[in-house]
């Protein structure tokens, strides 16, 4: 593999919903870190890894690679990682995709409108590999894949981690806000957990190893 790297992708989605005077935004980040070989590892069942487990709110999502030595997984993971939504010439080992859900009323009386309830809901989707068990596949090269996918998900879990942690930080953004600014608030707020996640992810190191 070459070079590690990362990516950050935003696209936004806003729905109205007049009848009870709520509104709700939905901003979607793609965040991937391409990570340089690394040790193998035997994930064969679909368990969530602890670091992700952990986590409200996140689903992770196995993509099959095979092989019986670590190139030929090398090989196999290469063409089988998931894509960046919306730019199929990005691909990772472990892809995260989550995404901040914000809603609130609108309440009017005497004294004008106000944001009541505002609420910021997290949910992430973490793509792993998962290698499909096969004859030759020693005790040696399974345990050192699933170090590997470890690896990863312990990776990729702190920037997960970070974005539902400050999911509160939206929400309070919103509580502050004018009924007029609400939506504003709501994007600005996710927009910030996004550039801190990005900031927190260059300053991390990669996951090295044979696979």
């Amino acid at each position: 593999m070459g070079p590690g790297g990362q990516n950050s992708k935003l696209g936004g989605v806003l729905a109205r919903r007049g009848a009870v005077r709520h509104t709700l935004l939905m901003i979607k980040f793609a965040l991937a870190a391409l990570l340089l070989a690394s040790p193998a590892a035997a994930q064969t069942s679909p368990e969530t890894p602890a670091a992700l487990a952990a986590i409200p709110g996140v689903t992770v999502k196995w993509y099959d690679v095979t092989g019986t030595t670590p190139d030929q997984i090398r090989k196999s993971k290469k063409s089988a990682r998931p894509a960046v939504p919306g730019d199929s010439s990005q691909r990772y080992d472990v892809l995260s995709t989550w995404k901040i859900e914000t809603s609130w009323a609108k309440e009017t009386g005497p004294m004008g409108c106000r944001v009541a309830d505002p609420e910021a809901k997290f949910s992430a989707d973490v793509s792993l590999p998962r290698l499909v068990p096969a004859a030759g596949q020693d005790e040696t090269l399974l345990k050192d894949w699933a170090a590997f996918v470890d690896s990863l998900a312990t990776y990729e879990a702190q920037f997960v981690r970070y974005a539902t942690e400050h999911a509160a930080d939206v929400s309070r953004g919103i509580s502050a806000a004018s009924c007029d600014k609400a939506n504003d608030a709501s994007a600005k707020g996710i927009a910030a957990v996004a550039e801190q996640v990005a900031a927190l992810r260059k300053k991390s190191k990669r996951v090295d190893g044979a696979f």
